[in-house]
């Protein structure tokens, strides 16, 4: 398996099947409809947190409690479908149909995989953040090597425990633990190539983000909703293809064993 045969393996898959970006496209619309939803009920609360009604915060972390999970529980059956069509295109017909069967048919395992990696993002993230506190604080070079030490480490890390978590999980129906042990016997053994193909990601994700939050430079109401949109759709476009490469990686792994 080389990265620039994995990426250009998927694009292809793309390119043959456009009725991919379907998934994502639609998770994409529920996330903007998630995050419409925050936007507006922080603004909210944060009037009444000045009034003094303490209930609305409560109100509002209920709601998150709520939502969050099926959010995470949508965006990894989306990922798990992913490891399925790409299957399928590999025999010949696709089916959005048989995907969504298979990806719900391995929904406990991807739900845990998605907890998982948000812990573990989540972890990475409060690190390095106190790392790169210290060096807001101090200047001292230390905490930004530090800074910066933490995150290729935990991108290495996570990248190698989790690349090929879902189409495992899918693909070879196993369960939680069995599907990241899979992924870290597989991740090690092409350690180079996924944490570059992640660290590419990263790149990309962030690329689209700095678009999204450009966004909000416009004055106008109308145009700001058009850009809005427009990066929207963009995203779902990349997240497609990221959600793409690592079922792509798998299978590719395979023809060279």
């Amino acid at each position: 398996m080389r990265a620039v045969r994995v990426l250009l393996e998927a694009l292809a898959l793309l390119r043959a099947r456009p009725k991919l970006f379907l998934p994502r496209i639609f998770t994409t619309l529920v996330y903007t409809a998630f995050l419409l939803y925050l936007s507006g009920s922080l603004y909210e609360v944060s009037l009444r947190l000045q009034q003094g009604e303490v209930a609305a915060l409560r109100s509002l972390a209920l709601s998150l409690a709520v939502l969050t999970p099926g959010i995470l529980a949508v965006d990894m059956l989306t990922y798990g479908m992913y490891a399925s069509l790409a299957e399928q295109h590999r025999r010949g017909a696709v089916s959005l149909r048989l995907a969504v069967e298979e990806a719900l048919s391995r929904w406990r395992s991807l739900f845990a995989i998605g907890a998982a990696a948000l812990l573990f993002v989540g972890a990475l993230f409060l690190l390095s953040g106190m790392a790169l506190t210290g060096f807001v604080y101090t200047r001292s070079p230390i905490f930004a090597l530090t800074t910066i030490a933490i995150l290729l480490l935990g991108i290495a890390a996570f990248a190698i425990l989790f690349f090929f978590s879902v189409p495992v999980a899918v693909l070879e129906s196993r369960g939680f633990l069995a599907a990241l042990e899979r992924s870290a016997t597989l991740g090690i053994r092409r350690r180079g190539e996924v944490v570059m193909l992640n660290l590419f990601f990263v790149v990309l994700i962030f690329v689209t983000m700095l678009i999204g939050m450009a966004t909000q430079l416009t004055g106008a109401v109308a145009a700001g909703a058009l850009l809005f949109l427009a990066v929207r759709l963009v995203q779902a476009v990349v997240y497609t293809y990221v959600s793409v490469v690592a079922p792509t990686a798998y299978l590719l792994e395979g023809e060279d064993d």
